[in-house]
């Protein structure tokens, strides 16, 4: 099966470790994976819709690329058009990499998310702010790895904030945490649930969060974590939610995660039930 494997190449291998390991498990797994260096693809047409990845038949192609996902967006509806199934595909993409769009699709299945706003403007930020309690959270509709966050904890803040910020954002309330939740999901099953204790509010493991393993994960988790990952359409995906008075509010949505820090804590490879659903899925369902 033959499976182009976009993604940031250098030397001739993939960039970011988790690529790197899931790229290396496909070939043991009797996977032809063909590695596609996203700033290298040609995609076009030219009297008719081409691409650059070689003469081989592509039977799936697979973004794992930390790119703006709306580049990814892009290619993937190259090859759907193509008739060659993504994963994830060029909608879930679309929508995992808004913010905002994102929140709409999990109020749309009832999912609990924090009260959020779009501020389109200094004056639309300024009315906005007047309805929340401080601290806040001002984070741009775009970007991962809790880059572009800012914790606005006073008029003051706010104020300077608003007149440098780049428009649109989001303004959030702030839900003060000694910890969140990481669940992967991958084709609607959940594989492993973590949590993340931080030393400062962005509980993010690139900026040193402890990884705990969640032993034994409640159906209430499980079912907000499938719903939410049902909701954006997406195949693999990693779920961020909080805590909040005994209750579940999912925070965010990650369509290509990493999980390097995951293995190095837990010792779960991701890499393993990703290859499982390519082969249940596309694999042995159409006799590749």
């Amino acid at each position: 099966m033959n499976i182009a494997f976009v993604t940031n190449v250098k030397n001739g291998t993939p960039v970011y470790w988790s690529m790197n390991t899931l790229y290396r498990e496909l070939k043991k797994s009797r996977f032809n994976p063909i590695l596609v260096d996203i700033n290298d693809i040609m995609i076009g047409y030219s009297k008719k819709l081409e691409y650059n990845v070689n003469k081989e038949k592509i039977d799936l192609c697979l973004y794992q690329s930390l790119t703006d996902l709306s580049t990814g967006k892009v290619i993937m509806s190259h090859f759907e058009s193509m008739g060659i199934p993504t994963i994830n595909n060029s909608k879930a993409l679309e929508i995992s990499s808004n913010k905002y769009l994102t929140y709409l699709r999990l109020i749309k299945r009832r999912i609990p998310i924090p009260k959020t706003f779009l501020a389109t403007s200094y004056r639309n930020a300024l009315k906005i702010i007047r309805t929340f309690e401080y601290p806040v959270v001002a984070k741009g509709i775009y970007g991962s790895g809790g880059r572009g966050l800012r914790l606005l904890r006073n008029k003051t803040d706010a104020e300077i904030y608003f007149r440098n910020a780049y428009y649109p954002f989001l303004i959030q309330e702030f839900i003060e945490k000694e910890r969140d939740i990481r669940v992967f999901v991958i084709d609607n099953k959940v594989v492993l649930g973590i949590y993340r204790y931080g030393e400062s509010w962005i509980t993010n493991v690139d900026r040193g969060a402890r990884i705990e393993k969640i032993e034994s994960i409640s159906k209430r988790l499980e079912r907000i974590a499938i719903n939410s990952a049902k909701a954006i359409g997406l195949q693999i995906s990693a779920i961020d939610i909080m805590e909040k008075d005994k209750k579940y509010i999912v925070s965010e949505t990650n369509s290509v995660p990493g999980f390097r820090k995951i293995y190095e804590s837990t010792g779960v490879k991701i890499e393993r039930s990703i290859i499982e659903h390519i082969t249940k899925k596309y694999r042995d369902k159409n006799g590749l």
